[in-house]
């Protein structure tokens, strides 16, 4: 084991996502080969070979406790996983059958291990929820204090909509917010104050294989007020 360069903590994780993949298929009276169920788990993670996840020393348990989510094209992985079904269906027509079967076990897999398999649409829409949820906190952020100094507002409405998502290999899964920030003068309740707006940058960053992502951080946030 010493001369493989296989660290202990990627061999520990790897096995056990093997080990659930196999028994939740078991469970549907499907019996994977270790080849396909290695494929399987290789490409949930966004790795082309099996033998590229064993040897990435990255993939251990440390980043899997950061992970949240696993993203993947829904489209993309149902195709991998038919022609992963088809080489193991005794008949043609079993290859649907099986490869959805597939499909909800990995689910299983990444929830018994509190990860959400997601597809983009579907991370963008939560990570919107969270945020919206969370926007007013955005007054106490250090890169638009200098903006709301200058409009000179008590800020009593925060709203932002998604702009845009983008899922980047070698970063992590990307969204763009814009919004607005209203409220009255400072010092004169009475008088409508000038409206903020902003923009911010959000990234669910790259934890786990290319595909594994942790909790959304706030990258860049860019704010003017309405005189500019």
């Amino acid at each position: 084991m010493s001369n493989s360069g296989v660290s202990i903590k990627s061999v520990a994780i790897h096995y056990q996502l093997l080990y659930l993949l196999d028994r939740n298929l078991r469970e549907d009276d499907i019996k994977l080969s270790l080849k396909s169920l290695s494929k399987c788990v290789a490409v949930v993670f966004g790795y082309e070979r099996f033998d590229d996840l064993l040897h990435d020393s990255a993939f251990g348990s440390e980043s899997q406790e950061k992970t949240n989510y696993v993203y993947n094209d829904y489209s993309s992985l149902s195709e991998t996983l038919y022609y992963i079904a088809s080489e193991e269906a005794e008949e043609e027509d079993q290859a649907d059958i099986i490869s959805g079967n597939i499909f909800d076990a990995i689910v299983s897999v990444l929830e018994e291990l509190n990860v959400k398999l997601i597809s983009g649409e579907g991370l963008s829409e939560e990570i919107s929820d969270f945020f919206q949820a969370d926007a007013f906190s955005l007054i106490d952020n250090d890169q638009l204090s200098a903006v709301l100094v200058d409009a000179n507002i008590e800020v009593d409405n925060v709203s932002v909509d998604l702009s845009s998502y983008n899922f980047v290999p070698s970063k992590g899964f990307l969204l763009e917010f814009h919004g607005e920030m209203t409220g009255n003068h400072r010092g004169e309740p009475d008088v409508k104050g000038q409206t903020v707006e902003f923009k911010v940058e959000l990234l669910c960053p790259k934890t786990l294989g290319s595909n594994g992502l942790g909790e959304y951080q706030i990258q860049s946030v860019l704010g003017k007020g309405s005189y500019w």
